[in-house]
């Protein structure tokens, strides 16, 4: 099926974090979460994520503005 579109695996990615750490969800708990994908997927978005948040200060004010929200 090939990569999907960059903007949506980068929203996919911050939710999957966000559910991973936020919520103390396990990998394959978040993988069902997410329309049923297999832990390592979650595994590798988490790793990918953290990388670029490293980076990319506008994602660590992304996930405060979700987190806001979800209050």
């Amino acid at each position: 099926s090939g990569r999907g579109n960059r903007s949506v695996t980068s929203a996919r990615d911050v939710a999957i974090y966000m559910l991973r750490e936020k919520s103390g969800l396990t990998s394959s708990e978040t993988g069902t979460l997410m329309g049923g994908r297999p832990h390592s997927t979650i595994l590798a978005s988490l790793s990918r994520y953290s990388e670029r948040r490293k980076s990319d200060p506008q994602l660590i004010e992304a996930e405060r503005r979700i987190s806001n929200l979800l209050r």
